[in-house]
C-alpha cells in the first residue's frame, strides 16, 4: 500500500484518538469533544471517502475495501451515538452512551490497525 494511504488511515486514528481522549472531560469539555469530533467528520468526509481504491494493490484490494467499508458504517453509527449522546440528560444515560461511543472508537482504531497490516 501507498505511502499516502498509510498516511491518511495513520491521520484517521490519530484524530480518532484525540476524539477518544476527549471524552474524557464530558460533559464539562463539551466544546472539546464537539471540535474534534467535527475535525474526524472533515478527515472522513474528505480524504477518506475520497481515496481511490483502483491505485491498491489487487492482492490486498478486496480486504481493504471490506475494511474500509467497516469503517464507514460504524463512522455512520458512531454520528447517531452522538446524536443520543447530545439528547441524553440523565448521568446514567450519558455513562452509558460515553461508554458506547468509547467502544466505538475502539472499533474504529482497530480498523485502522488492519489496514496498516494490510500494507
Amino acid at each position: 500500500m501507498s505511502l499516502f494511504y498509510q498516511k491518511s488511515y495513520q491521520n484517521l486514528r490519530l484524530q480518532l484518538e484525540r476524539l477518544q481522549e476527549s471524552l474524557t472531560n464530558f460533559p464539562e469539555e463539551r466544546e472539546v469533544f464537539e471540535r474534534e469530533f467535527t475535525s474526524l467528520k472533515v478527515l472522513i468526509e474528505n480524504d477518506i471517502l475520497k481515496l481511490d481504491l483502483e491505485n491498491i494493490d489487487l492482492k490486498i484490494r478486496s480486504q481493504f475495501q471490506s475494511i474500509s467499508t467497516e469503517i464507514y458504517r460504524s463512522y455512520r453509527l458512531l454520528i447517531t451515538d452522538i446524536l443520543f449522546l447530545k439528547s441524553a440528560r440523565q448521568s446514567a444515560l450519558i455513562t452509558k452512551r460515553l461508554t458506547i461511543i468509547q467502544d466505538r472508537l475502539n472499533q474504529l482504531i482497530a480498523y485502522c490497525q488492519i489496514i496498516f497490516r494490510l500494507g
